[in-house]
């Protein structure tokens, strides 16, 4: 692939496909520049909020102000379409890209941002029950926080991020002590 575009200290794309200096010495190979092509899409697409689809990479979505709809753009044509969670989506490409994309980007909801002491309403897994948040030693990229069930010892403990979550609501703050009085 030729490349008429040299960054500022000289080096360019050979038509070897060859990173090369400006004195042409070659510095990377060709798989070592479309590694390199990922990486600087991928870095940009992140600085500029937005996030390819993983099927047709050519699909640029774009969340909305909330997180409840998505602009997808195709980078090929130019067209876009704007989707929302509750749409019905069908078969075509750029439907099957916003479905894959919310399924990737759940809605935030209140209870992701339990804070510890803090006590819930939740229904999780279809069953309802009184939850405290407490802190945890979490993984890496895992929510800190544990909502433990208050007086249903059947009900689970869940993380905060946890999926089986479908409702709930802040009841009342625990005091740090513990004690409500």
């Amino acid at each position: 692939m030729t490349n008429e575009f040299r960054a500022s200290n000289g080096w360019h794309i050979g038509e070897d496909g060859v990173l090369r200096e400006a004195n042409g010495r070659c510095v990377g190979y060709g798989g070592d520049v479309d590694r390199l092509r990922e990486f600087f899409q991928e870095l940009r697409d992140h600085e500029l909020g937005r996030v390819r689809d993983v099927v047709n990479p050519n699909y640029v979505c774009y969340p909305g102000r909330d997180d409840s709809c998505v602009r997808i753009v195709s980078e090929a044509s130019g067209d876009s379409w704007v989707f929302c969670r509750d749409d019905d989506f069908g078969g075509i490409l750029v439907e099957q890209a916003a479905k894959r994309f919310f399924a990737a980007h759940p809605q935030h909801k209140p209870w992701h941002d339990a804070k510890p002491g803090e006590h819930w309403w939740l229904t999780v897994k279809g069953r309802a029950a009184d939850y405290v948040a407490v802190r945890r030693h979490a993984p890496q990229g895992k929510s800190d926080v544990l909502l433990y069930p208050l007086y249903d010892l059947g009900a689970p403990m869940v993380g905060s991020d946890a999926t089986g979550i479908t409702a709930g609501e802040l009841v009342r703050l625990v005091p740090e002590g513990g004690d409500d009085e």
